[in-house]
């Protein structure tokens, strides 16, 4: 099983020159006293010159035209007012009947008993037979 260093992480960013001036010194030091980041600083190296001796190329400019022009064709699927509508019937009709069942059920405090069963909410609670 090979060892690994939570240092190896940095590595790239290191190389690249993209850590701050306090953490490039830091791994550094690091490289000079660990040989499990040093051995991975030389495959990154010789990845890095490796991919060197390719240059980076574009595409031709009559190929670049012809995909800006095949992208500018498709049309997006346009969502108006319409494919929305179900959702806000939906949930009108779920304020209406909540709204209607609400004022039924507590319309008249003073009379309105709710059961479960045979007993009242009251005496299920409390254990009290009316």
């Amino acid at each position: 099983m090979k060892k690994r260093c939570k240092w190896t992480k940095k590595l790239n960013r290191y190389l690249d020159g993209e850590l701050n001036p306090k953490q490039a010194l830091a791994t550094k030091n690091h490289l000079k006293k660990c040989n499990i980041c040093k051995e991975k600083i030389q495959e990154l190296k010789a990845v890095n010159s490796f991919l060197g001796k390719y240059e980076s190329s574009s595409a031709p400019s009559y190929l670049q035209q012809k995909i800006i022009a095949k992208a500018q064709d498709i049309k997006t699927p346009h969502r108006g007012a319409l494919a929305k509508l179900p959702i806000a019937v939906s949930a009108l009709a779920a304020f209406v009947l909540g709204f209607i069942f609400s004022t039924q059920t507590f319309s008249n405090p003073e009379d309105t008993q709710i059961y479960l069963g045979s007993e009242t909410l009251y005496s299920y609670l409390v254990g009290v037979e009316e």
